[in-house]
């Protein structure tokens, strides 16, 4: 990391940094620390991200937004809040680090559709999208099961949509979209 990065992202100049730059300086900063200091801020560590998060969120006028809940999306428009939440609890990472953050499947979710699902004009196409989506906003793979649940719940729901639905989408069920393994999900909500 060059000096310059470094004053920068000391200075309170230019907004928050991302998170990357946030953690190596943290790391250089540890690395500077000796004896039973080293400790203490590798416990400081711990509440880094939280720091980070509610400075992104306080920088972008989102402080209101509430960690969402799957098990209170009931239709399109909750999910659209609940995905657009999401991403805000995650710090609002630019949408290239979201989509490297999805694994493998940042393969289904194009920089443009993750612009357009943030600013909540749209809902992901299909659930490999979506999967990809709250796998990119940091959702465990203990908590995918309750997310897909309230996917396949909100979109079981036709015509209750105001959202510009690809019209691939539009001409098929959800029922035939759902894996065999999880029809479960749909009833489970």
């Amino acid at each position: 990391m060059s000096p310059a990065t470094l004053k920068r992202i000391a200075s309170d100049f230019g907004g928050v940094p991302r998170w990357g730059k946030v953690l190596a300086y943290y790391s250089i900063c540890v690395e500077l620390v000796d004896g039973s200091g080293k400790t203490q801020a590798a416990a400081a560590g711990g509440m880094l991200r939280t720091f980070w998060v509610r400075a992104r969120k306080e920088e972008r006028g989102t402080l209101a937004v509430r960690e969402p809940r799957p098990e209170f999306v009931h239709d399109a428009a909750d999910l659209s809040h609940a995905l657009y939440a999401l991403y805000e609890n995650e710090g609002a990472p630019p949408l290239r680090e979201l989509q490297c953050n999805a694994g493998t499947g940042a393969l289904h979710l194009p920089l443009s559709t993750a612009a357009r699902i943030v600013t909540r004009q749209t809902l992901p196409a299909d659930t490999p999208q979506f999967k990809a989506f709250v796998e990119g906003c940091g959702v465990s793979e203990r908590d995918i099961k309750a997310w897909l649940a309230a996917w396949y719940k909100a979109m079981s729901r036709p015509g209750e949509t105001t959202f510009d639905i690809p019209r691939r989408k539009r001409n098929r069920s959800i029922h035939e979209e759902m894996p065999e393994h999880e029809p479960e999900l749909l009833h489970a909500v």
